[in-house]
């Protein structure tokens, strides 16, 4: 009598999806954030905010400056593609020890001197001329 080939077990189908699926997620996983890593270090620059207007630094060019604030001027350094408030006429001295800035998004305030540094996106000259929301 000869034996009938044998169907796979429900065990051992699940083994063989549940690979497949946790390679898949594993491979979604890596790709994300290659793809968030190129994007997050292209193109950014220095927005910097004082009370007698803005001004844009790209972050890939080291380096220092000062901008006249309401109570003095604030030095601030540029230097491997990230910005730091080395120096402020305020009291506290908290934007001082906030550290640097890398991202977008991030951003250091210095309040009492109404001085904000923040990384943005540098944008094309056509979409500077667009309206958005906000403008209305």
């Amino acid at each position: 009598m000869e034996k009938a080939a044998e169907k796979p077990t429900v065990k051992q189908v699940f083994k063989i999806v549940d690979f497949f699926v946790i390679t898949v997620f594993i491979s979604l996983i890596i790709f994300s954030f290659v793809l968030m890593k190129s994007a997050s270090s292209e193109n950014l620059h220095l927005l910097v905010q004082t009370p007698s207007g803005q001004y844009i630094y790209p972050l890939d060019k080291d380096t220092e400056f000062s901008v006249q604030g309401e109570n003095g001027k604030t030095c601030i350094r540029i230097k491997d593609n990230s910005a730091a408030i080395l120096d402020s006429e305020c009291p506290n001295k908290t934007c001082v020890t906030s550290g640097k800035i890398k991202k977008y998004g991030e951003w250091i305030a210095c309040i009492p001197n109404r001085v904000l540094i923040r990384i943005e996106k540098a944008s094309s000259k056509s979409d500077k001329n667009n309206l958005d929301a906000v403008s209305f």
